[in-house]
């Protein structure tokens, strides 16, 4: 009886998160209070490393365009995501691009786990503060972003993303 209510409990959950983030997509439609805008500036992304150090990105180096993947790894969406952010890091040239993925105030070293589990590998995890996630307006997850060399926001993708990787 008790594995039916937690059953019944965490699709409940499911089914109200899954509603929650469908309302924030279709809001997008009309608002982009959200999502990063294109043409938005990066110099600097402080985040909170695996290690617990605090550690900046020079998004505005002049040499890596970035990839930016947001997520939360309690998002359902999110989870959905990782296979194709599996594929665009396959096909990304290393030697010009790097990838981030951030979450708001989320633990880096879970973060880490749960890309693992779905063999996103060899990219750097960290946890960025939500004053900085809200300025940049990165609240929606899962969002992808394209940075040029010089911290330009070239491309957003913000929601699932399941179309080619028009860079």
């Amino acid at each position: 009886m008790l594995l039916v209510v937690v059953a019944i409990v965490l699709l409940a959950t499911n089914i109200f998160l899954i509603v929650q983030n469908i309302q924030l997509k279709s809001s997008l439609e009309n608002s982009k209070q959200f999502v990063t805008d294109v043409g938005y500036r990066f110099s600097e992304l402080s985040f909170r490393g695996e290690g617990g150090t605090e550690e900046r990105i020079n998004l505005a180096d002049g040499k890596s365009k970035t990839i930016l993947l947001v997520f939360n790894s309690s998002c359902q969406y999110c989870r959905q995501q990782y296979p194709y952010w599996k594929e665009l890091i396959k096909n990304l040239d290393t030697g010009t691009w790097r990838v981030f993925a951030i979450s708001s105030e989320d633990d880096p070293i879970k973060m880490k786990a749960y890309l693992e589990e779905y063999n996103i590998e060899n990219i750097q995890v960290g946890s960025v503060a939500s004053a900085d996630m809200r300025r940049a307006r990165m609240l929606l997850t899962p969002m992808t972003l394209a940075v040029d060399r010089d911290g330009e926001v070239k491309k957003v993708w913000g929601g699932l993303w399941t179309k080619g990787f028009d860079l």
